[in-house]
């Protein structure tokens, strides 16, 4: 979603604000402004007529000079859209006029084609041609290019239909979030809570589910999300259980197993205790979660594509 100020530098450069972005000609060249936790992203539809300077654009955009000027986070660039992302700061929108246009210069300078052109195929267009949202950027295109773009979706969509299987994605999904949860058991025995080894967490799950080969469908990201949250439980218990064998030195592993399962079972207090660490770190857990999980998401809705008609 834009901010307000965002808002208003939409309006006061023609930029229409809709489906959460804002979007319009911006120097002859098709602009998406969209924003993310205080990041301002931009995406241009522009071709870049020759293979051979798609590097060399990445490499000047990404430059420190250019991207320390400009506040650029990230840049990345393909035949059919360069994506800047810049950094989220209070004055971040006030420098977008000036950064925007920097970049279309250099767009210009390496023969990226904006208005006039299909930035599918490269051919001109006549400005008939309808706009459309591809996956949150800004395109417009010829018809025919569309359907073009509409069939490679559908057969990406069914390639991960038919590729990789889900339950050995599951298991590498909880064999990761174990490993990932051990730096937990960690810290929660020290008696603290750290969000980012949430993130730790279903980051790991997430390689694990993508090592075994797990299916890339949208239960990739509720099975990360699940065994991550299981992981963080596992890893309480570990803690509890460490703490108490600290208590009572010299206790064989087995008696203290054994106590630590009577006294979650039967003890109030205790069971107090453990509900208020789980609550509490479940909720550092899924903040920190909160990125990767989205990210699963974002990703599997782009490979099956989203189109929406401007």
């Amino acid at each position: 979603m834009l901010n307000s100020k965002l808002k208003k530098f939409a309006q006061e450069n023609d930029l229409t604000a809709a489906h959460g972005v804002a979007y319009g000609y911006f120097n002859d060249f098709l602009l998406t402004l969209s924003q993310d936790s205080g990041d301002v992203t931009a995406v241009f539809s522009a071709l870049i007529a020759d293979d051979a300077n798609i590097q060399p654009l990445n490499e000047c955009l990404n430059s420190r000079n250019f991207s320390g000027e400009y506040l650029i986070r990230k840049t990345q660039v393909s035949k059919t859209q360069i994506t800047v992302t810049f950094q989220g700061s209070t004055g971040i929108v006030k420098q977008l006029q000036q950064a925007l246009t920097a970049v279309t210069e250099k767009l210009r300078e390496y023969g990226a084609k904006g208005k006039g052109y299909c930035p599918y195929c490269g051919q001109p267009t006549y400005g008939t041609e309808d706009m459309y949202l591809i996956n949150g950027a800004a395109m417009q295109l010829h018809a025919g290019c569309l359907e073009t773009v509409k069939g490679g979706f559908a057969e990406n969509a069914e390639a991960a239909k038919t590729n990789g299987s889900v339950l050995t994605g599951a298991v590498g999904a909880a064999l990761g979030a174990i490993v990932g949860a051990i730096p937990w058991a960690v810290v929660s025995f020290f008696g603290w809570f750290v969000g980012y080894l949430g993130l730790l967490i279903s980051f790991v799950s997430c390689k694990g589910y993508e090592m075994l080969h797990g299916k890339e469908t949208k239960i990739k990201g509720i099975i990360v999300l699940v065994v991550s949250l299981l992981a963080v439980v596992l890893a309480e218990y570990v803690a509890m259980l460490a703490s108490l064998m600290k208590e009572f030195p010299g206790t064989p592993l087995s008696t203290c197993f054994v106590a630590l399962n009577e006294a979650i079972r039967y003890d109030p207090e205790m069971q107090a205790i453990v509900i208020k660490d789980l609550v509490m770190g479940w909720l550092f857990a899924v903040l920190g979660m909160y990125s990767t999980i989205k990210q699963i998401f974002t990703n599997v809705k782009q490979t099956n594509g989203e189109i929406i008609k401007l």
